[in-house]
């Protein structure tokens, strides 16, 4: 599969984040690790100021799913400025943990089954946008929309997490440019070729290939992002 995007958009210096930290902004004198601290607790307090100037992303997180799974996406399911982690089934993301970890940006997942197709696939997909949307508005403090790399570097410079919008699986777009061209202006910034399952313009690595890779169409999909 394929992480790519919607080109004349600057999304790639925003995939930089993924990859490596591209800031070089002078950490604060007052960042510098105690001459006192053990060699363990100043590597996380040098990691720890490092986190503070460049924005740590992370690629792919399914919270919005487990809102279908749990509650059927209703935000009340899930207090995420509660410690979830003694949650059954269990749940990896919540503030706390979150604000342990540093992070400063999240590409929340809106991931649905390759069993939904067509349609009821875009569709459920559209439905998890508007979880990601909804969750920022519920927690203004802690999070806010990205669409650019100038967006996470501004979100991450106020104390909140950006949050952005990854899709997982080209089923998502119903064999559809026009489903593609609205979930990107929906806030779509990423969209993996294929989940486990082939779609009928590409093949998937765990799937038996029936195209070849790419169809004709699946190289106007990608030549579109």
């Amino acid at each position: 599969s394929m992480v790519i995007a919607r080109r004349p958009r600057p999304l790639f210096g925003l995939l930089s984040f993924l990859a490596l930290f591209s800031f070089r902004a002078p950490i604060d004198a007052q960042a510098t690790p105690a001459a006192d601290a053990s060699p363990d607790a100043k590597f996380v307090e040098r990691a720890r100021a490092l986190l503070k100037v460049h924005p740590l992303v992370d690629g792919h997180n399914d919270l919005p799913w487990q809102y279908r799974e749990r509650g059927e996406n209703r935000l009340d399911t899930l207090d995420l400025n509660m410690d979830l982690s003694a949650l059954e089934p269990r749940l990896h993301t919540d503030f706390p943990r979150l604000a342990e970890g540093g992070l400063g940006g999240q590409f929340w997942s809106v991931y649905v089954p390759t069993s939904f197709e067509g349609s009821d696939a875009a569709t459920a997909t559209f439905e998890q946008i508007d979880v990601v949307k909804r969750l920022t508005e519920r927690y203004p403090d802690r999070l806010e929309m990205a669409y650019t790399a100038a967006d996470v570097t501004r979100i991450h410079r106020a104390g909140k997490i950006a949050s952005l919008i990854g899709m997982e699986g080209g089923h998502s777009i119903a064999s559809s440019l026009g489903v593609l061209r609205e979930l990107y202006r929906a806030g779509a910034r990423y969209m993996t070729i294929t989940h486990s399952k082939n779609v009928a313009w590409a093949d998937s690595a765990t799937d038996a290939p029936k195209v070849g890779g790419l169809s004709k169409f699946g190289v106007e999909v990608v030549r579109e992002m």
